[in-house]
């Protein structure tokens, strides 16, 4: 077998990998997806490693979308996923991504019920598409919420939980001066 080297393009940037942030217009017709990685891989100044699944062509309109998400969205379309490791992103079937990118974390909250906090939780997940990916679980007696998922995910559900941790809200009281007409203060 003989590795084919991408040309180099010396008109397309290359940085560091904060540029998966940076956003993209794609215009592709049935560009190789093997192309298509190469491509934005280079953009982003990322190395990524691929396996035989890398295969296909990519048909593709896309608009001011961060670099990493077109990517994901397109290897998605493929079934497939990508991982970062040890500073190098490797593309791997999409549930073998999903599980590699799973990770579990325990939120000790100090004031809000934990119980209610994870209704919220569970709420949140209920209607989005990795909402069966994500697991919360709750330990009323040390006041702690569990929760397991995809990475991304579990920062988000863990920052959305902390903000809810607070102490019950107090009712807000009014003072108010009452002018009495027929009787004495004193009664």
């Amino acid at each position: 077998m003989v590795a084919t080297p991408v040309p180099d393009r010396g008109d397309l940037p290359t940085g560091d990998p904060s540029a998966l942030n940076e956003l993209v217009n794609l215009d592709l017709r049935e560009m190789d997806l093997s192309n298509f990685v190469a491509l934005l891989a280079r953009k982003a100044g990322i190395n990524v490693i691929a396996g035989t699944e890398l295969t296909g062509t990519v048909t593709a309109s896309i608009r001011n979308v961060p670099l990493m998400q077109a990517l994901e969205m397109v290897l998605r379309m493929h079934d497939l996923g990508i991982v970062q490791e040890e500073g190098v992103y490797r593309i791997l079937p999409y549930e073998a991504a999903q599980v590699a990118e799973r990770v579990t974390r325990m939120v000790t909250l100090t004031s809000g019920n934990v119980d209610d906090i994870k209704l919220t939780l569970d709420n949140v997940l209920m209607n989005t598409p990795d909402g069966k990916a994500v697991n919360v679980a709750t330990n009323p007696n040390t006041n702690v919420i569990i929760i397991s998922g995809p990475i991304r995910r579990v920062d988000e559900l863990e920052a959305l939980a902390k903000s809810l941790d607070i102490a019950k809200p107090t009712v807000p009281t009014v003072t108010e001066a009452i002018k009495l007409n027929y009787a004495m203060p004193d009664e």
